[in-house]
């Protein structure tokens, strides 16, 4: 009776073992993909479109484009310009301007006001970095204009 006894118990063992060692191949299988069995076409092409994707994420990376940016247009240098009208009455111009302006005050914090006048294009520029240069030129002539108008040596 004992050797019976010790015999189901072995057996049981046995089967135990099988039976956590055939798990241990499922969850083996499922996670990191152990034994081949599961491996498919699918899978393949998922791993391949995601390697083309990724190497096309760092290609547009390493560039320096911006797809949001539209593409730079060549600036021909030969082309002429022409100053436009000619302005003849410098003088005239400001007098006829606080005619027309009345409520522009003469004392600003008892300071005598000043005109300052800067040349631009009439209409926005081709390239946008010659209006970001002709804002931060005007900005910059300002500040000069008010440090020298406080009585401060630049």
């Amino acid at each position: 009776m004992l050797r019976g006894r010790q015999f189901n118990k072995t057996f049981n063992h046995i089967k135990i073992t099988f039976f956590c060692g055939f798990i241990t191949i499922l969850v083996l299988r499922g996670t990191i993909g152990i034994g081949g069995l599961g491996s498919s076409q699918v899978e393949a092409n998922i791993n391949q479109n995601l390697i083309e994707e990724t190497n096309r994420i760092i290609a547009d990376i390493r560039s320096d484009s911006d797809p949001d940016e539209p593409p730079e247009t060549e600036t021909d240098h030969n082309i002429t310009f022409s100053l436009g009208p000619k302005v003849s009455n410098w003088d005239q111009q400001p007098q006829i301007w606080l005619s027309r302006n009345l409520g522009f005050p003469k004392f600003i914090n008892g300071e005598a006001r000043i005109m300052l006048v800067t040349g631009s294009a009439p209409n926005p520029c081709d390239n946008a970095i010659g209006d970001h240069l002709l804002a931060e030129g005007g900005k910059e002539q300002d500040r000069l204009l008010s440090a020298s108008w406080d009585g401060n040596c630049l």
